[in-house]
């Protein structure tokens, strides 16, 4: 299946990172979000990109691909994707298999937990992942 050819949902995120979160004001149709390493703007982009073209259209934004931090932002996310388009199709999200991991299967080491990282530098832990039944599988 040829990813560049199916509806993708992208998730950008521009930061503003301070000790203390402060309420921000988002350009029109960013949300603002919390973490616990600061606070920050996302938007959803509805295209037919593939990665590639996904992280330069965030770049044009001066943002990166999104993580996804905790369930309110995973349904945010879905609600999202629903309002943009109605029926099936996949999004970016910002994390990347680490390289020992890539082709390998699941193993000890390379687990559908330990064998990826999030590029936002703001999402941390494991509990935005939300796999399909016998995804990850490592290989692809």
């Amino acid at each position: 299946m040829n990813k560049s050819s199916l509806l993708v949902l992208l998730f950008c995120f521009s930061a503003t990172f301070a000790q203390v979160p402060v309420a921000m004001n988002c350009p029109d149709g960013w949300k603002w979000w919390i973490r616990s390493r600061g606070g920050w703007c996302m938007k959803v982009f509805a295209e037919t990109i593939t990665e590639i073209q996904a992280e330069e259209k965030c770049a044009e934004h001066g943002a990166v691909i999104a993580g996804v931090q905790n369930s309110n932002e995973s349904e945010w996310m879905a609600a999202e994707f629903e309002s943009l388009h109605k029926g099936t199709g996949y999004f970016w999200i910002g994390s990347k298999r680490i390289t020992p991991c890539r082709y390998v299967g699941i193993t000890n080491r390379c687990t559908q937990i330990t064998s990826f990282y999030w590029i936002d530098k703001s999402t941390v832990g494991v509990q935005g992942f939300r796999w399909m039944l016998s995804e990850p599988n490592n290989v692809k």
